[in-house]
């Protein structure tokens, strides 16, 4: 599985899924991505970890169908719209 991830994690995050089989991708730019920007990644990738400043909102579940996990890295997820994220 390809994973996106949003901002910078702990080494040990990379190297775990890496060793589960998945090829990781991360966004190696000191801003945070657009909503526009997280999508064109995430349209290359089956799997996501974001953060809580990306909008995971109808828009991107929308635009995004095909992910098959949207994981994220933070506490809380009021950033996502879980309903549509269930859909």
């Amino acid at each position: 599985m390809k994973v996106f991830v949003s901002r910078k994690i702990p080494e040990i995050g990379y190297e775990l899924l890496k060793n589960a089989g998945h090829e990781v991708t991360a966004w190696g730019d000191d801003r945070p991505l657009t909503q526009e920007e997280l999508i064109q990644y995430a349209k290359q990738h089956h799997g996501l970890i974001c953060m809580n400043g990306e909008k995971i909102n109808s828009h991107f579940v929308n635009e995004c169908r095909h992910l098959k996990v949207i994981s994220l890295y933070s506490v809380g997820y009021d950033n996502i719209d879980i309903a549509a994220a269930t859909q």
